[in-house]
């Protein structure tokens, strides 16, 4: 997995809805959010997070971004497991 994917994995909280970027120390533009999705489309593949229903904006005048929470299993990788 990706340092960004562990990234965002380890900033998510249980019951987040959530599409981190600012959170893991990159700026919201459409070369970060590139990379961002990326990252969550490994979390997705690996089982770690879920698509949640609400959507954000990640900058202005951006495509809206579906938010991810965290499953089970990513709450257990988080802890080492």
């Amino acid at each position: 997995m990706s340092e960004l994917a562990t990234a965002i994995l380890n900033a998510h909280k249980p019951g987040q809805h959530a599409y981190l970027c600012l959170e893991v120390g990159l700026d919201r533009n459409a070369e970060n959010t590139a990379l961002v999705d990326r990252a969550y489309g490994e979390l997705v593949d690996a089982g770690y997070v879920v698509e949640s229903s609400p959507t954000v904006m990640p900058y202005h005048g951006a495509t809206p971004r579906k938010t991810f929470t965290l499953t089970e299993l990513g709450q257990q990788a988080q802890n080492g497991g």
